[in-house]
């Protein structure tokens, strides 16, 4: 029971930030529902990418399947923080989103390339 008091009041003092409320009608912009379609998207694409990866399991492709799943996470995680800069809940660098989607695209463009080298 110490501990717990005595973490709550850490905690407490340690959360200096300012509590505003998110602008969720930004994400009708129609560039944001775009992300928010990509995002999605990606989210399905990590639950396939490990069905398939769990299917896979040691053969020959599941080096490229590996390299999908990391991927679409980057993707998804770069999609979120997009999202939730434009309705202004989270604010990270400007750089940070743009380059996971960067990363996502050379790890799928690699993970195809793996691919391409077991099948042929």
């Amino acid at each position: 029971m110490k501990k717990t008091i005595t973490l709550t009041g850490l905690l407490l003092l340690a959360h200096t930030a300012d509590a505003h409320a998110a602008n969720l009608a930004l994400i009708t912009a129609p560039m944001n529902l775009i992300n928010v379609a990509v995002l999605l998207i990606a989210i399905a694409g990590v639950v396939g990418s490990i069905q398939v990866l769990s299917l896979v399991r040691g053969g020959a492709l599941s080096k490229s399947w590996q390299l999908f799943v990391v991927g679409f996470i980057a993707l998804a995680i770069g999609q979120c923080i997009f999202v939730l800069n434009a309705v202004e809940v989270f604010a990270a660098p400007s750089f940070i989103a743009p380059a996971l989607l960067a990363a996502a695209i050379g790890v799928i463009i690699y993970g195809v390339w793996q691919a391409k080298g077991v099948l042929e």
